[in-house]
């Protein structure tokens, strides 16, 4: 048989006696805590896009939104989502990747 398949089976009985509480395998839990993401102001999406060096279509494209969007961020008509102010956090903390492109 194959080094995969033993390496499978291996596992499959590892995961059994550990449900039947035998063996010496110790399930690990892990609690994180994450803080709300950021309430972004209309200029500083703004400041935070020519910082990237993108117009407003280039940066909709990246983030995964219409120009229109990020048209109504930057004249705070509208909020930008949880996942995208989570996005523009990790990208203006990590000023790295700017430099990247």
């Amino acid at each position: 048989m194959s080094s995969l398949y033993d390496d499978i089976a291996r596992g499959l009985q590892e995961a059994m006696a550990y449900e039947r509480g035998e063996g010496e395998a110790r399930a690990v839990r892990r609690t994180q805590r994450f803080s709300a993401p950021p309430q972004w102001k209309p200029e500083e999406i703004k400041r935070l896009r020519l910082k990237c060096s993108m117009t407003q279509h280039t940066f909709a494209d990246f983030m995964g939104v219409s120009a229109k969007t990020v048209e109504a961020w930057e004249r705070g008509r509208n909020r930008p989502s949880g996942s995208a102010s989570r996005l523009m956090q990790v990208i203006s903390q990590n000023e790295s990747l700017l430099s990247q492109r």
